[in-house]
């Protein structure tokens, strides 16, 4: 991460700082969070200060639930998601891209499930990260 505000406890990044430490990428977090709004009606933003080596992780939440972590980076964002057994056996079975469902199944099995990171530097991967929201919306 690089040397701002989001690796200082005592200061909670807003939105302003969001969009200038993720620059262009804003615009595709921006479009995530529609998604949620329109799918489920309601989106919470929470922003977690989980340590001086990974600083300020924003959380996107639905109805108390939490969706994915955002954690931004200089010019792009990283998305984590955290799925259970029952998502992780939709998203083999879906149509989704064959690394993301083999990242998936080989990824370390903890107690919250099986976790999933993604580097979002452009549109590209939109719709997996959608397709990923609903499964874990659906399950």
């Amino acid at each position: 991460m690089s040397t701002n505000d989001f690796n200082d406890k005592q200061v909670m990044p807003d939105e302003a700082a969001l969009a200038a430490e993720i620059g262009e990428t804003k615009e595709v977090l921006d479009r995530i969070c529609r998604f949620i709004e329109t799918e489920t009606g309601q989106l919470a933003r929470e922003w977690k200060h989980y340590g001086q080596k990974s600083g300020w992780t924003l959380k996107l939440l639905s109805k108390k639930r939490n969706l994915l972590f955002v954690g931004p980076e200089d010019g792009y964002f990283v998305i984590a998601f955290v799925f259970g057994d029952r998502a992780v056996e939709a998203v083999v079975k879906s149509q989704l891209p064959e690394t993301i469902k083999n990242d998936l199944q080989n990824a370390r099995k903890y107690a919250e499930g099986r976790g999933i990171r993604f580097e979002i530097r452009d549109g590209r991967e939109l719709e997996s990260v959608l397709q990923l929201i609903r499964i874990k919306l659906e399950n």
